[in-house]
């Protein structure tokens, strides 16, 4: 038993050793990765929702936006789709009404069919 044990070490301690030599061979001949700083990134259509948790109009300002034709939908948390009235409110900044609807949580879809364009975000009405 006492052999047994003795070659199974031994044939991890050997196992272990070639995986290291893999890894330093790796390392050594793997050309650098670039690195990509904060700086670098542009995000297009980045949307945000203000205020949240919010009581009367919800606004959505769109930067950076190659949006032509934005469309807005609401739902309720059991997907049941709400009246929408949305207001424009400048460049790209929109206002939707919200007074009316219920306390709870609520999902907005923006989308611009056109450019195939699809993302929904949850917000909460007070």
């Amino acid at each position: 038993m006492k052999k047994i044990l003795l070659v199974v070490v031994g044939l991890i301690f050997l196992n272990n050793l070639v995986m290291a030599q893999n890894a330093m061979t790796d390392q050594e001949t793997r050309p650098e990765a670039p690195t990509v700083s904060q700086k670098n990134i542009v995000t297009v259509n980045h949307i945000d929702l203000y205020p949240n948790p919010v009581s009367e109009y919800l606004n959505v300002k769109i930067d950076n936006s190659t949006l032509e034709n934005v469309e807005f939908e609401i739902y309720n948390i059991i997907g049941n789709s709400l009246d929408i009235r949305v207001e424009k409110a400048g460049d790209d900044a929109f206002k939707i009404d919200i007074k009316d609807y219920f306390p709870g949580y609520y999902l907005l879809v923006v989308k611009d069919p056109l450019k195939r364009f699809n993302k929904s975000f949850k917000f909460q009405k007070n």
